[in-house]
C-alpha cells in the first residue's frame, strides 16, 4: 500500500474506495514544511474527519472534497495541534453551506466549553445550514458513524499535565486513541499517546491499517511493542522535527527490531488506500 499524492476535484468521497486521506502529519511545534494534526478515514461507505489542526480550513479547500463528503468529525483532545483549526473550518463548513447534519466527538470537558466557543466567535448554531451537535466521549464506550464502529481507549497522554495541575484545574485530561471496525477491517488511530502501552486495549486483534504518532516516546519502544503483532501496514505520524529529519534512523531501527513490518511515513496531501 503506497501513498499516491491526490488533489481532486470537488469529488463526493464516497465514490473512491476505502483510504485515508492526510491533511496534517506534523507534531506540536511549529513547522514551516507540515500542517498539523488532520485525518480523514474513508470506510466502508462512510467517512469520518479525525482532528482539525491548524490550516485545515486551507488544506481542505485545497484537497477538493465536498464539505458534504464526511458523516462526523472526533476530536482526540484539546491541545492546539489537533484542535486549532476548529472554528474556522466550521466557519467553512457554514460559508461553503454545507448540507448534512453534523455531530462532532469530543471529550466531556470540551463539550459545554466548545458550546460557548462557537457562541463567541458568532457561529451559532441558528446560522448553520445543517443541524449542528456536540457529543461526550466516554473511555471504552462505543460509537457507530455510519457503519463504522468506534472504540475510544484513554491514553497517558495529558497526565503529567493532570498530576501538576489536577488541584488548580479540575479537569479529566483524557485524550484518546480510536479503534476502527469497519466491515471485515480494523484500524487503530493512535492520536496522542503516552507510551506504546496506552494502546494495548486495542491490540488485541489483527490490524489492517495502525497510524501511530512518535512524538512522545522513542520510536524504539513502539517497534519492540509491536512484534509479533499482526499488523498489515504501519504509518508513522507526528515525527519531532529531528526525525523527519533523519527518517533513515526510522527505517534503520525498523528493519533491525521488526525486519517483517510493512511501514511508511505518513506525508501530507497523500491518499493511502486501506486494503
Amino acid at each position: 500500500m503506497v501513498g499516491t499524492y491526490f488533489y481532486p476535484q470537488i469529488m463526493e468521497i464516497s465514490a473512491q474506495s476505502d483510504h485515508l486521506y492526510c491533511f496534517g502529519v506534523g507534531d506540536g511545534w511549529p513547522n514551516k514544511e507540515r500542517n498539523h494534526s488532520s485525518f480523514l478515514f474513508s470506510l466502508n461507505g462512510g467517512t469520518i474527519l479525525f482532528d482539525c489542526g491548524e490550516p485545515l480550513s486551507r488544506t481542505y479547500l485545497n484537497s477538493g472534497y465536498s464539505y458534504d463528503s464526511f458523516d462526523a468529525i472526533v476530536l482526540s483532545h484539546f491541545h492546539g495541534d489537533h484542535f486549532g483549526g476548529f472554528l474556522m473550518f466550521l466557519q467553512g463548513l457554514w460559508l461553503r453551506k454545507r448540507k448534512r447534519d453534523l455531530t462532532v466527538y469530543m471529550p466531556k470537558d470540551g463539550v459545554e466549553v466548545v458550546e460557548k466557543l462557537i457562541q463567541l466567535a458568532c457561529l451559532f448554531k441558528e446560522l448553520m445550514p445543517f443541524k449542528l451537535e456536540f457529543k461526550s466521549i466516554e473511555d471504552l464506550r462505543l460509537f457507530e458513524i455510519g457503519d463504522n464502529l468506534i472504540m475510544p481507549s484513554r491514553t497517558t497522554h495529558l497526565d503529567s499535565f493532570k498530576n501538576q495541575f489536577q488541584n488548580k484545574y479540575p479537569l479529566s485530561y483524557d485524550c484518546f486513541a480510536f479503534g476502527i471496525e469497519s466491515n471485515s477491517r480494523y484500524i487503530l488511530h493512535s492520536a496522542d499517546i503516552g507510551h506504546p502501552s496506552d494502546l494495548a486495549p486495542l491490540m488485541n486483534r489483527p490490524i489492517d491499517l495502525f497510524v501511530c504518532e512518535i512524538a512522545h516516546f522513542n520510536p524504539v519502544e513502539l517497534f519492540e511493542a509491536i512484534k509479533g503483532k499482526d499488523i498489515k501496514k504501519l504509518l508513522l505520524i507526528h515525527l519531532p522535527n529531528f526525525l523527519w529529519e533523519n527518517q533513515n534512523e526510522i527505517q534503520s531501527l525498523a528493519k533491525k527490531i521488526v525486519p517483517e513490518l510493512n511501514f511508511e511515513i505518513a506525508e501530507e496531501n497523500k491518499v493511502y488506500p486501506i486494503n
